[in-house]
């Protein structure tokens, strides 16, 4: 039995945690998720608090049905904002605060229904207003509701030019919405990386990584998902880990090969505990195998688990 039959055998056999929640306080049904304070239904989310039904919410707080959002406060419905205050269905604002309705809008504060504005106040459809007659017309367009107004911004959004991209303090980067980056290239969603390529949701001091996401606080890594640490290669949901292989749900464990489920480990393979000079020799001689067999550094070829048992079968309609 080669090593992949070996790994896929303990695949089926390790029991899996039903929620990855670090550090959480008073946040237990969130996932995918550390440092959380009194959040509810969040995924992929840290150091919020007082939030609930999120995806990707960073340093937020008070806030409703986000995605992809960083630094807001008391925010429902936004997606790709940053640093916003007090907004309500927004996509694509930087620090905005008072507002409902904006798409690609920087630094506006009351303002309705807008698209591509800077610096604006007291604005709707792009028109500015004074004060009275502003609060008069957004109580009135409420009243008419949801629909109107979409309505009205979808046509607004077709005379308005957009950007191409969405970077900010980057230096040799390619993707987009890249964040106070340097020598990324191909990225998607991505905040403080340097000499990164093909990534996408990685986030807070990610260096030499490459085809990773969901990933933070990680250098030298390839082909990860969801994980921090060091040198970490092929591995999926391994948290503060260093110099694991092909390791699945793997918390502060160091040294192992072929690995699922252990925690403070060090020097496993294939789950079994092996003397530091042992660990070695048995690594170089799997590696030496599988590089025979032109399958090392190479992701697994077919998935252990049915596809009857997956999602992607209840949305396809497969009984």
């Amino acid at each position: 039995m080669d090593f992949f039959e070996e790994f896929e055998e303990l695949r089926l056999s390790v029991p899996r945690v039903a929620l990855s929640n670090i550090r959480g306080e008073n946040s237990k049904y969130v996932n995918m998720a550390l440092n959380n304070k009194s959040c509810y239904m969040l995924f992929g989310s840290d150091h919020n608090e007082d939030c609930m039904h999120g995806d990707w919410m960073n340093f937020c707080k008070d806030s409703i049905d986000c995605s992809y959002v960083a630094n807001c406060e008391l925010c429902v419905e936004c997606v790709d904002c940053r640093d916003c205050y007090n907004c309500y269905r927004c996509q694509d604002c930087e620090n905005c605060s008072d507002s409902a309705y904006l798409y690609d809008c920087i630094g506006c504060r009351d303002c309705f229904a807008c698209v591509g504005l800077r610096k604006k106040r007291f604005h709707i459809l792009n028109r500015p207003y004074s004060e009275e007659a502003y609060h008069a017309i957004v109580k009135d367009a409420f009243q008419r509701g949801h629909d109107f107004i979409w309505g009205e911004l979808e046509h607004l959004k077709e005379q308005v030019p957009r950007r191409a991209l969405h970077q900010l303090h980057n230096h040799e980067c390619s993707g987009d919405y890249i964040y106070h980056s340097k020598g990324t290239i191909q990225s998607f969603d991505v905040n403080d990386c340097e000499d990164c390529g093909y990534m996408n949701n990685a986030v807070l001091a990610t260096k030499d990584c490459f085809d990773c996401a969901y990933v933070r606080h990680i250098e030298l890594a390839y082909e990860c998902h969801s994980a921090t640490g060091f040198n970490l290669n092929f591995c999926d949901t391994c948290w503060d880990c260093s110099n694991l292989e092909y390791c699945e749900l793997c918390f502060n464990s160091h040294n192992c090969f072929g690995c699922i489920g252990l925690k403070n480990k060090k020097y496993h393979i294939l789950n079994k505990e092996y003397s530091p000079e042992e660990y070695e020799a048995k690594v170089a001689e799997i590696k030496a195998d599988l590089k025979e067999k032109d399958f090392y550094a190479k992701r697994f070829h077919e998935s252990v688990y049915p596809f009857e048992d997956t999602l992607a079968a209840l949305y396809f309609g497969v009984n």
